[in-house]
């Protein structure tokens, strides 16, 4: 299957465009998410925006508990090294 040259530059620049990873730290401290045992739970809807494009996954905590959001995180390569 070929991919002809528009949808080719339309996956360019969602790449190109992706938005940034959020600075969780600065999340939590101004109180907008939690951290919590397997993920982060969204405490107001300032931290749902700032992590929604980068959720892999969430688990409902059912009537008591909050959900559990996982987010996608970038891997460092092991082989790079300092110089």
């Amino acid at each position: 299957m070929a991919i002809n040259e528009e949808l080719r530059r339309e996956i360019k620049d969602l790449i190109d465009n992706f938005p940034p990873y959020p600075d969780l730290d600065a999340l939590i401290a101004n109180g907008d998410i939690a951290k919590v045992r397997g993920g982060y739970n969204v405490l107001t809807e300032a931290g749902l925006e700032a992590i929604k494009d980068h959720t892999i996954g969430f688990s409902s905590g059912g009537k008591d508990k909050p959900a559990v959001f996982q987010l996608s995180r970038g891997k460092k390569s092991r082989n790079v090294r300092e110089k």
